[in-house]
């Protein structure tokens, strides 16, 4: 195997490395800031019912 192959070999398995870990960050954004993250819960709408306190 030349050096060259050998670069060729290496580069190719750091970009697809990089593919991949890319493809995770992005799953885990989605997961973590996603459109279900931004629902409000019960508990959230109990929060807005409750009277504003003034100071």
């Amino acid at each position: 195997m030349t050096q060259v192959d050998k670069k060729t070999r290496e580069s190719h398995y750091r970009q697809t490395r990089i593919d991949r870990l890319t493809n995770e960050l992005s799953v885990v954004k989605r997961l973590q800031f996603g459109r279900r993250s931004e629902q409000f819960t019960a508990e959230h709408l109990s929060l807005l019912d409750a009277p504003l306190m003034k100071t």
